[in-house]
């Protein structure tokens, strides 16, 4: 493994574990030794609590990793309701930048060994607003794999283990490829607390996803349990 290195976590969804699974990942990589960040340089959905606005995700990134960034390391672009990134950016009426994401990404890479960066969405969620010198109606091009691209680091892909999961996840995998990327490894994220034909359903994305599974995560109901949960996946990553 190189002194620094970078991961990027996308998903199949939104709502199905990226941030519950990066934090392992995280977790795994302090137990090695190393220093680690987690990072989210777009988010959505923010709450006020005291004099500060707040979201679940970073605070769970934030409290896994053992590197201290400043707040807009961590998360370079901050839009407050719960919406897609280009809609929350047509609304603040701000262009996301590609660019000042990588530069905040370069930073970080200054004080950590090893960076998670996760994206927001699934891997085709826009990030361009609208195109103002076009009609109203067409995007600007710009999504969650065009970052992947511009930063150019290794994918892993977060499965949200439900049903319709086999589609989405072999739709998004074979995107991955074909963007040119390097899927490195999938994880099972367990959305509910029990699923028709799960091992079957896990067995069938083993063979079609073009990837090791680097874990599976059971269904926490608890937010503790959820934030200890450590699994060994230093090792496995550090062999693809």
């Amino acid at each position: 493994m190189n002194d620094k290195t970078v991961y990027f976590v996308t998903g199949t969804d939104t709502e199905i574990g990226k941030t519950v699974s990066t934090s392992v990942l995280i977790r795994s990589f302090v137990d090695a030794g190393l220093k680690v960040a987690g990072l989210k340089p777009i988010a959505s959905g923010f709450e006020l609590r005291g004099d500060d606005w707040l979201n679940e995700d970073i605070e769970s990134l934030t409290v896994s990793s053992n590197v201290s960034l400043p707040p807009e390391i961590v998360n370079v672009y901050a839009f407050s309701e719960p919406v897609a990134p280009h809609i929350g950016a047509d609304e603040a009426n701000i262009s996301i930048c590609l660019d000042t994401i990588v530069q905040a990404v370069e930073l970080a890479k200054r004080k950590a060994d090893v960076l998670f960066v996760e994206g927001v969405g699934g891997w085709r969620v826009p990030l361009s607003g609208r195109d103002k010198s076009q009609e109203d109606t067409v995007l600007a091009r710009g999504d969650v794999s065009t970052l992947a691209k511009k930063l150019d680091v290794p994918v892993i892909l977060v499965v949200g283990m439900r049903l319709g999961c086999i589609n989405q996840a072999v739709l998004t995998a074979e995107q991955i490829v074909n963007d040119g990327m390097n899927l490195v490894g999938w994880v099972a994220n367990s959305t509910a607390p029990t699923m028709e034909c799960y091992q079957q359903n896990l067995s069938t994305l083993s063979q079609l996803i073009p990837a090791p599974l680097l874990f599976e995560l059971p269904y926490f109901a608890d937010d503790a349990q959820r934030q200890s949960y450590v699994v060994e996946v230093y090792p496995k990553l550090l062999a693809v």
